[in-house]
Formats: C-alpha cells, structure tokens, sequence
C-alpha cells in the first residue's frame, strides 16, 4: 500500500510552526507540495483552500493551520494525514471554526493527526469521504466552546466505500458548549464499521448521532452520547448485517425529555451488552430495534424511566431479554413496554416495569400473528397504577404456545385495577404465577386453537374484578386460587373443562360481562 513508502519520509520532517506565520495560496497546488506522493509539511493556508491534487497521493505531513471561519477542501486519488488540522478559533471573543473537507477518489483515507475546527460562536465542520477503506486514529473536533455562545456543536461526516474504522484513541465530538445544543454526527461505511472511540453529540438539547453500514455489520465498543441537561437526542445505527453495541448509549435529559434511540438490521442479528439510557425529568424517550430476520439480545437494563415513563419498542424473528426494562413513570404515567417475534419471545429471569405514579402504563409481549410462541418465566411483570389505574398487559401468541412457567404481574391500583389478556393456541400458566389486579382488575384468557389450555396460580381481583379463561375449541383444566370479593369467575371449554382443584369464592360461570 502507497502508505508504507511514505511513512519512513514523513517521520523525518519537521513538524512545527506557529499559527502567526505567513499564509499560503491555494490557487496553485504546487504551493503546498509538489510530486507524488505529494507531501505538504506544515503550513497556514489562506482561506477559501480548494485543490484537488488529480491521480495523486496526498500526505499531510505537517501541521496545517486554516484560518477563522475558513475553508480547507482537499480531494486526492488517497489521503494520509500524519500532522493535525488546526480549524478552530483562535483569540479572544466570538469566533467560528472552520470548514475541513477530505475526499479520496480512488484509494483510501487514513486520519492519524488531530482535527480541531472548535469555534466559539460557531463549531466547524469535518467531511471525510474515502472511496476506499477509512481509518480515524486521532479526535475529531467540532466543538462549541465560550460563555454566553447560542450556535450548536459543528457537524461530522464520515463515510467510507470500504471499511470504516475508528480507533479507540479517537474521540469524535460534536459537543455544545454549556447553553447551546449538539450538533450532528454521521458515520458510514460500505463495508464493515467498527467505532472503538467515543461518540458525542452532547449539548442543550443533545445533537444527533447516526451510523451504518450499507453491506456489513456494525460494532461500537465505546460510550454513544447525546446526553443533555434538557432535552436529549437521537441516535440511530443500522446495518445490513449484525449490529453490536458494547458499551453504554446514553440518550438521557436530565432536566427535560429523554432521546430516541433506533437500531435496525433487516438480515441479522442485534445484541446490547450495556445499558441503554432513555430516560428523563419530564418525559421518557424511545428505544426502538428492528430485526426482522435475527435475533435481539439485551445483556444490560434497558432504562426508558421519567417523569411519564418512556417507550421500549422490539421486534424481531427472535427476542431474548436477559436483563431489566424500566419504563417506569416516576411522577406521571407509566410508559409502554412492546415486545415482538416472530419465531419465539422468551422472557426468562428479566423484569419489565411499566407503573406509574399516576396511572400504570401497558406491556406487551406478543408472536407474530403467523408463527411466534411467548415464554414468560421467573419474572415480574408490572403496570401498576399508585393514584390512577393500573395498566393494561398483552400476551398474545395467536398462531403459538404462550407458557407462563412463574411469574408475578402486578396490575393493582388504588383506584381501579389494571387488565390482562392473554391469548394462544396454546396456554400453560403455572401453579407458581400470580396475578395482583386488586380494586377490580380483569384478567382473561382465551384460547384461540385447539392445543392444550392448563391454567394454575393465584388470581387476587377482589373488589369486583374478573378472572376468565375460554377454550371454545380446546379442553381447559384450571387450578389455583380465584379472589374476587364478589366479582366473576368464567370458565368454559369446547372439549373437556375441569375446575375441580380451582378454589373459586363465587360461583363458576360460563363467561364474565
């Protein structure tokens, strides 16, 4: 590779200068380097600097120093920058960074020097485009930074037609400064994209981060950040194939509403191994993920809890919660929790919280309508209500078997219970379950096929409430215990019904209004 041949050249040159030296033309490219590969040692250029070198290789062997506000575009058969980039603001006052443009059009890119185009007024903006293979290894700046500013973080733009790659000690930030927002972070790649440094789009309210892979998986091992004391904001990665997410992604607002934060592959699998972060003051924000022919892994908790809890949306051939999701309201109502596949869900030793202070919120676990069984077990479920209702649980496998090996659900409230319905070809429910919907809460089960219905536990709906469970087609044999205080207890069956071991305390009717 033409890197290789050039790098015993530029580790010789000197790479020192001062912003305060005389500024160079950019209207003949030979003012900055001549050959090729053709080497510019450090520089200050004058602003506009717009060349394209043709056929050559670039290397950015110096320091180059752009003007306030200034312009750098340069486009190159291949880019090797070794010495940094100095866009920003420099002095006293107000002040914006500059603009950075790179683009290789044949070869690749590779980014070994800092790009700093920080403003305080204004951030800057950074372009790479490689036609090849990308590589960041040094920060990447687009910063707001002063006192008293009202301009957002700068933008940056990655994108690759190979493989693009940042490494661990480059930091790609497009922070605000204090009191203005985050700006916009982009990275793509045709190929695989693999994010070992941290992403941050930080501000009031958070900036927006985006990255994807056109043909490849995407992998981040580090920190995504579109925190903010306000309003958070939005962080979208998608892939062609597998998605990774290994460290923390943090959309919370501290003082306002939580971010967005989407993740989608249409042909493989999704896996969060640290905790996702949607949560705020005021109102909780949305985790969404998209799988439709993989499987969806959570490792870590997902955190969507507020003031009005947050949404928690998941679809996929195959989900495998393995740890908490809090979609908790903490001063409102409880969020939505929304949990599909279309092969099998199996929620096992994973708890799901959508109570709210006021009213509870609603939980749903669903198989696809054509094919998909739901498993549920040593877990809780909650939707409860503190001053309002409870809330309502879903848990439908309509074309499935949904088994309920022990579980707590939690759907009381002072003032009216929450309700629960649960649907399958297929019903287990075992002696160990519990359902609270105390103050008249509902829970009703129908079986939509002709598979075997058993249905044990405790069912605590006193003060009217109602427990149903209808097998028009099938047989049902139901156990446990049935509190109402006076409600209804339903039971039928098209085959065979056995309510001998159902310790009822009313009378078993057909089916409840």
């Amino acid at each position: 590779m033409w890197f290789v041949r050039v790098v015993a050249v530029a580790s010789l040159l000197a790479l020192s200068a001062s912003r305060g030296r005389a500024q160079v033309s950019c209207a003949d490219p030979d003012n900055l380097c001549t050959g090729d590969p053709c080497t510019i040692t450090t520089v200050t250029v004058q602003s506009p600097c717009v060349v394209d070198f043709g056929a050559r290789d670039l290397v950015i062997a110096g320091t180059i120093d752009v003007p306030d506000g200034g312009t750098l575009d340069f486009t190159a058969e291949s880019i090797l920058q070794q010495g940094p980039i100095d866009g920003r603001h420099v002095g006293n006052g107000a002040g914006a960074g500059a603009a950075v443009t790179l683009e290789s059009t044949v070869g690749d890119i590779e980014l070994r020097g800092e790009i700093d185009v920080t403003g305080t007024a204004a951030s800057g903006s950074i372009d790479v485009t490689a036609a090849g293979n990308l590589l960041v290894k040094d920060n990447l700046n687009a910063k707001t930074s002063g006192a008293n500013v009202t301009a957002a973080g700068g933008t940056i733009a990655l994108t690759a037609g190979g493989i693009l790659e940042t490494d661990q000690t480059a930091v790609v930030d497009a922070q605000g400064s204090d009191a203005t927002a985050g700006g916009a972070i982009s990275i793509g790649g045709g190929g695989d994209v693999l994010v070992r440094g941290r992403v941050r789009a930080e501000g009031r309210p958070g900036g927006t981060i985006a990255i994807g892979s056109a043909t490849g998986s995407v992998t981040v091992e580090n920190h995504l950040r579109v925190n903010s004391i306000l309003n958070a904001g939005a962080i979208t990665v998608g892939a062609a194939a597998d998605v990774t997410l290994r460290q923390e992604v943090l959309a919370s607002g501290e003082n306002g509403e939580g971010g967005d934060v989407l993740v989608a592959t249409p042909n493989g699998d999704v896996t969060i191994e640290d905790k996702v972060r949607v949560g705020g003051q005021t109102l909780g924000g949305s985790f969404l993920v998209s799988a439709p022919s993989g499987t969806v892994t959570t490792w870590a908790p997902i955190l969507a809890r507020a003031g009005t809890g947050g949404l928690v949306d998941v679809a996929a051939a195959t989900v495998v919660p393995k740890q908490d999701i809090d979609a908790r309201g903490r001063t409102g109502d409880g969020g939505g929790v929304e949990l599909t596949a279309s092969a099998a869900l199996d929620l096992v030793k994973a708890d799901i919280d959508a109570s709210g202070k006021v009213n509870g919120g609603t939980i749903t676990l669903a198989g696809d309508p054509a094919s998909g069984d739901v498993a549920v077990d040593a877990s809780k479920l909650r939707v409860k209500g503190s001053s309002g209702s409870g809330g309502v649980l879903t848990i439908s496998a309509a074309a499935g078997l949904v088994a309920i090996g022990t579980a707590t659900v939690e759907l009381t409230s002072k003032t009216a219970g929450g309700q629960a319905a649960i649907d399958g070809v297929g019903i287990a429910v075992g002696q160990k379950t519990r359902f609270l919907a105390r103050d008249g809460g509902e829970v009703r089960f129908a079986q939509s096929g002709a598979g075997s219905f058993s249905l044990a536990g405790t069912y605590d709906v006193r003060s009217g409430g109602v427990v149903e469970a209808l097998a028009p087609v099938g047989s049902l044999t139901a156990t446990g215990k049935a509190t109402t205080g006076g409600g209804c207890v339903g039971m039928s069956a098209g085959g065979t019904l056995d309510t001998t071991q159902l310790n009822a305390d009313v009378a078993i009717t057909p089916s409840c209004p």
